[in-house]
């Protein structure tokens, strides 16, 4: 960065950050950014949030005073079910257009750094990098051997490039560190910091008390003292729920006063399946499909065990959440969850995809409600150490004044020759040359800028028609 952009920056009193996600629902990232900038120091930061559509996340954040732009980034690590040529196509091709977009965007609005909520957009990393200005990318998810997202690049290549265009990498726990390949010596240069995601505690206690410990007992039409044993999680098989009702048909016989709950999102795709499931083992009366519930306070209040028999977990923050409730938790060893949960103590940690273990872990918890009751106070002690959002937001903070210490070359030396030994090692009929005329040309697509206007955006106090490029 120059001598006179760094003047610029010294000279005004807050650091104006654009803030990139990818989705713009109210899944687990999404709400993890709300309550960024919900605690974001105001006297400090100026943000600026850029979404691809409208949402329940932008009126969140517009809530919150916050100017919210819409303009449409695509993830060029796709989601499984749209992984195809067509959308391969449309990502790349489209690419120059929107890095000219956002770099234009960052020098309109004099952008000091740039920050990606996700791991699936990069237009946003390359627009900074040709500015020279800063990048930090929060990792919420697993990079390699994920079944929800699938990279178009090789993964060497993919990791490559994540390193080398962002100046910090924020990951949401160990488990993500070491399956991004940041864990090896010299593989990050101490770019990575591990940040657990945060939950604002009294926040999140005021909307416990507001519910009544028995409202899902009523709203299923079952005795007060009735036990129940949810599973919150969308209805995919990646989240366990075959294991889950292969358990419950363990362990029921012996728990007659215990229901077991599956609150989340019924997918059309699958939830049949596990519906015939359940119908075929004579479970109907045992387990209950809620669907997708925004609210959960009434859940947490009104369970007695928290189950996660997820394949993959980066983090967890259902886990955290039902910790904070005072629950115990049985989670399997796959990623986060081994991070969260202190195995005998705040629960019990099994291995994936094993419903057998999943049962037995179920038992023990029911047939002992005094150790229960031990267990989720001990894991509402941990929780809240761990998991303050005061903590997370502060984390958060400090990678950006590290962003803004460093000095930050457009592209140097070192960075195009670690990605073209990786372009070698994954694409071998690529050179360097061609490489190197790639990123000439993208470098042109961010100068070609002063003899036009802004292409055209959304912002939420004025609205325009959007145009492709």
């Amino acid at each position: 960065m120059s001598n006179n952009c760094l003047s610029e920056m010294s000279s005004r009193k807050k650091v104006k950050i654009l803030f990139v996600s990818h989705a713009s629902g109210l899944h687990g990232s999404e709400r993890s950014l709300l309550h960024l900038l919900k605690g974001l120091d105001k006297q400090k930061y100026e943000p600026l949030v850029l979404l691809p559509e409208d949402g329940q996340l932008r009126k969140r954040i517009e809530g919150l005073g916050i100017e919210v732009i819409v303009y449409p980034v695509e993830r060029w690590i796709a989601y499984s079910r749209e992984y195809s040529r067509r959308h391969f196509k449309k990502v790349f091709r489209g690419l120059p257009g929107r890095v000219r977009f956002l770099s234009r965007l960052i020098e309109k609005e004099k952008i000091d750094l740039v920050y990606s909520n996700s791991i699936v957009v990069i237009d946003d990393a390359i627009a900074a990098k040709l500015r020279g200005v800063p990048h930090i990318r929060h990792i919420r998810n697993f990079l390699f051997d994920n079944p929800y997202l699938k990279p178009y690049l090789p993964m060497l290549l993919t990791s490559v490039l994540l390193k080398t265009l962002s100046c910090r990498i924020i990951v949401v726990s160990n488990a993500v560190k070491r399956n991004c390949n940041f864990d090896k010596p010299g593989s990050s240069n101490g770019k990575v910091k591990v940040v657990y995601n945060g939950i604002d505690i009294d926040e999140f206690r005021a909307g416990l008390t507001s519910c009544d410990g028995n409202e899902l007992r009523a709203e299923l039409g079952l005795a007060q003292q009735t036990k129940i044993v949810a599973l919150i999680g969308r209805c995919q098989d990646e989240k366990g729920i075959r294991e889950f009702i292969e358990a419950v048909k363990i362990v029921t016989p012996r728990f007659s006063n215990t229901v077991f709950v599956i609150i989340g999102q019924k997918y059309k795709r699958t939830f049949h399946k596990f519906e015939e499931m359940v119908t075929k083992l004579g479970l109907q009366e045992k387990i209950y499909f809620t669907g997708f519930r925004e609210n959960l306070f009434s859940a947490y209040r009104s369970m007695d065990v928290l189950v996660s028999a997820s394949w993959i977990e980066t983090f967890g923050m259902v886990i955290a959440e039902s910790m904070i409730a005072g629950k115990p938790v049985v989670a399997t060893r796959c990623g986060g969850p081994e991070e969260l949960v202190a195995d005998g103590e705040t629960g019990y940690l099994v291995p994936a995809k094993s419903s057998e273990e999943l049962a037995g872990a179920i038992a023990r918890l029911l047939d002992n409600p005094q150790g229960c009751e031990q267990m989720g106070r001990l894991g509402r002690e941990r929780a809240s150490k761990l998991f303050r959002v005061e903590q997370y937001v502060s984390s958060v903070q400090e990678a950006f004044d590290k962003a803004m210490e460093q000095t930050r070359p457009r592209f140097n030396r070192e960075e195009l020759t670690e990605i073209s030994r990786a372009v070698f090692k994954s694409l071998p009929k690529l050179s360097e040359q061609a490489l190197r005329e790639v990123f000439r040309k993208i470098r042109n697509t961010g100068k070609r800028r002063a003899s036009r206007t802004a292409m055209p955006f959304e912002t939420s106090s004025e609205k325009c028609v959007q145009s492709n490029v």
